[in-house]
């Protein structure tokens, strides 16, 4: 037997949620970094989705499988205590209602009728602890069973479709599974009339960059050699995006291992205390307006952590799941991210047998850091790397 584990992709808080939150994003900044790493391209992920996961296969793991995974996903020791901070934290990135923000964060496990070896207990647990749905299905009819399971996934998680082929649920008996979707609206639109063609990657492509003038925060980071600068969403500031663009000279990944120091209460604090001090200045913004589009496939980054038995047939150990013995087959994450005059779209999702070719479409942006952020948490959402 195997899992076939698919990736798919407020108020002040209290200390004790700002500090529990820094081991997501912690988290966040190694996966992106090996992630890219591993592929040498431009990269964007919903890391928060598969920490979200990870955390709750960790709790039906054992012995030295356990450990790798508590080890690279800084779990705590006492489930009820990472429970409780964890719904906390859910509530607040994902459930506070924000005008112009939707934001979601869906977990779902797919069981075949024909599998009896399911613990309940565990079932029971990630639908308690993790609001996870639980579905069976009869496995062996393949295309029912990915019809199924993408209807229910369009009605739980809109915008995102067609997750599922009959490939993913061949030969497998557990599937669980998360989604992570965004859609928001900047405060300050762009006018379409401003935007315009422009030469990028050395003149190799051309892609549209939307421009206005307007009052936002930005700052220089001398810690990192770096300029940040922060579009908000919707009516209340509570989520945003920042973009940091190295100095000259400076290379990206630069800039980017600078976060082995710098934490992102760090870049906000600069913001606000630059705000304080000289206000919210005029300036000139600059962004591209694009669609990415990409899978990765995050074996190696996982290994890169620290984790392996886990995707062994022989040396995985979770008897808390199942009385059969059974492995992680596949981890995968597809990210689709849309950035617009009017705002962002962004959803993790996985088919499970991906392309990663690029469409004529699918053109990125170059030499900048891109994080969707909810501030109260600085939690990071989605987070990209545009080399």
């Amino acid at each position: 037997m195997f899992i076939i584990l698919l990736l798919l992709l407020i108020p002040f808080a209290a200390c004790q949620e700002v500090e529990f939150s820094t081991r997501p994003n912690n988290v966040s900044i190694l996966l992106l970094y090996f992630t890219q790493r591993s592929t040498e391209t431009a990269t964007i992920l919903s890391p928060f989705g598969l920490w979200s996961l990870m955390s709750a296969i960790s709790f039906g793991a054992t012995g030295d499988t356990y450990r790798e995974i508590f080890r690279a996903f800084l779990l705590f020791t006492d489930k009820n205590r990472f429970n409780t901070n964890y719904k906390t934290l859910i509530d607040t990135v994902f459930k506070t209602p924000t005008s112009g923000v939707n934001v979601a964060n869906n977990n779902f496990i797919f069981i075949d009728t024909n599998f009896n070896a399911m613990e309940r207990d565990y079932k029971n647990f990630l639908i308690e602890n993790y609001n996870s749905s639980v579905v069976y299905f009869d496995f062996e009819n393949l295309r029912a069973t990915a019809d199924r399971a993408n209807t229910l996934i369009r009605i739980r998680s809109p915008p995102v479709t067609n997750v599922y082929t009959i490939e993913d649920f061949r030969g497998s008996s557990l599937m669980m599974s998360n989604i992570v979707y965004f859609q928001g609206v900047w405060s300050l639109p762009f006018n379409m009339s401003n935007t315009r063609l422009e030469q990028v990657n050395g003149g190799e492509e051309i892609i549209p960059v939307m421009y206005q003038r307007g009052k936002v925060p930005y700052s220089h980071l001398d810690s990192m050699k770096a300029s940040v600068m922060e579009l908000a969403y919707g009516n209340d500031g509570k989520y945003c995006m920042l973009i940091i663009t190295p100095d000259p000279n400076v290379p990206l990944m630069t800039v980017y291992k600078k976060f082995e120091k710098v934490t992102f209460r760090n870049i906000f604090n600069k913001l606000q205390n630059d705000v304080n001090e000289f206000g919210l200045k005029e300036i000139d913004i600059k962004l591209p307006r694009f669609r990415k589009s990409s899978y990765h496939y995050l074996k190696k980054p996982l290994n890169d952590m620290g984790i392996y038995q886990a995707f062994e047939p022989e040396l995985a150990r979770f008897q808390l799941i199942a009385r059969e013995p059974i492995y992680i087959d596949a981890i995968e994450q597809k990210t689709d991210f849309y950035i617009t005059e009017y705002g962002t779209v962004a959803y993790a999702s996985t088919p499970g047998r991906g392309n990663s070719k690029q469409t004529a479409q699918d053109i990125a942006p170059s030499n900048m850091l891109l994080f969707i952020i909810e501030k109260t948490t600085t939690t990071i959402i989605f987070g990209g790397i545009f080399p």
